[in-house]
């Protein structure tokens, strides 16, 4: 136990932390622990039964979702736009859709600061990407 009044320590008796627990610069940035880059996200399983169809049911709900999102942008309705770039950042890729979760975050970073330009972009790519998409 050591004490280090001069540091700043309140007085109180506290043990040395362990080497490995100092040495923090060789932990992952907090960035890589909790948002992966999208290329590295997993696929998902393509053996689930009935998988495809809830892969595509999750795209028609999209498609229908992207006239809520537009009329919110048109109404500067950030609240809404985030809420809906969230959702989609959380369920993209699960579905199998990295983008979605691109697309998402992208939606909700600008909804988070008021970026009315950048929010009809990224709501543009989004639509051409769902409609792009094919899904047997």
């Amino acid at each position: 136990m050591s004490r280090d009044i001069a540091a700043g320590d309140n007085g109180r008796p506290h043990r040395e932390l362990p080497t490995q627990v100092r040495n923090c610069r060789d932990l992952p940035a907090v960035d890589e622990l909790f948002d992966p880059p999208a290329e590295e996200a997993p696929e998902p399983p393509p053996r689930i039964p009935g998988f495809a169809k809830l892969r595509a049911e999750f795209i028609e709900r999209q498609r229908g979702a992207l006239g809520v999102l537009r009329e919110a942008i048109a109404r500067h309705d950030f609240k809404k736009v985030r809420t809906i770039g969230h959702n989609l950042k959380g369920t993209g890729t699960p579905y199998g859709f990295p983008k979605i979760t691109e697309y998402g975050r992208a939606l909700e970073a600008s909804a988070l600061t008021s970026d009315f330009q950048a929010l009809e972009v990224a709501a543009g790519n989004l639509g051409a990407y769902l409609k792009s998409l094919r899904i047997p």
